[in-house]
């Protein structure tokens, strides 16, 4: 038999709390919540010193067998095409389980960048109104050096953003202009 954590003798209680009238069992209920939450507290506060209750929730999270990294050859084909002969500096990271993602930045001449875009699908213009990012903050740990659009953006001489759903796919992309004649690009492309 299991020893209980808390004992209570009611009784007891019944007449420590007789001055109490009516409320009585009101105070003697709120008592024993009282308690019953204290060492609740306590066994919580007392497992924050267990180390095997402090491992980092990536290290163990279970779904991580479902989500593998994206080879080049397998953004290319779930964002709709090979990045262009001519892109530069192209950094891409992904996932695919149930859900995929990636995000790519690669610098492609001014004047492929509609072409580019329109292979892929996105025929809405773009917009310098419109930015579809609004923090640096990369969505993978190993893209945190490059990815960088709203830093960028306020570098650029020009940026325009487009958000377009193709088929099941979401593309955000934010075109920057530096007057080089270059554009840097930085791409979004998911599905839910």
């Amino acid at each position: 038999m299991v020893a209980p954590i808390i004992e209570v003798n009611y009784d007891r209680l019944a007449e420590m709390t007789a001055g109490f009238g009516r409320n009585a069992e009101r105070y003697l209920r709120c008592f024993v919540l009282c308690s019953v939450l204290l060492a609740s507290l306590f066994a919580v506060t007392a497992c924050k010193g267990n180390s095997a209750m402090n491992t980092s929730l990536a290290a163990d999270d279970s779904m991580n067998q479902f989500v593998n990294p994206i080879s080049e050859d397998q953004l290319a084909a779930f964002i709709g095409q090979p990045f262009p002969a001519a892109a530069t500096g192209v950094a891409f990271a992904g996932e695919a389980a149930l859900d995929t993602l990636v995000i790519a930045r690669f610098s492609l001449p001014q004047d492929q960048v509609e072409a580019y875009l329109t292979s892929l699908g996105v025929t809405t213009p773009l917009d310098a109104t419109y930015t579809p990012f609004f923090s640096d903050s990369a969505p993978y740990e190993q893209a945190a050096s490059w990815w960088t659009p709203v830093s960028d953006s306020g570098k650029a001489a020009s940026a325009r953003g487009v958000y377009q759903q193709v088929g099941e796919k979401h593309y955000k992309i934010l075109v920057l202009e530096d007057g080089s004649g270059m554009a840097t690009i930085y791409m979004q492309v998911y599905n839910v």
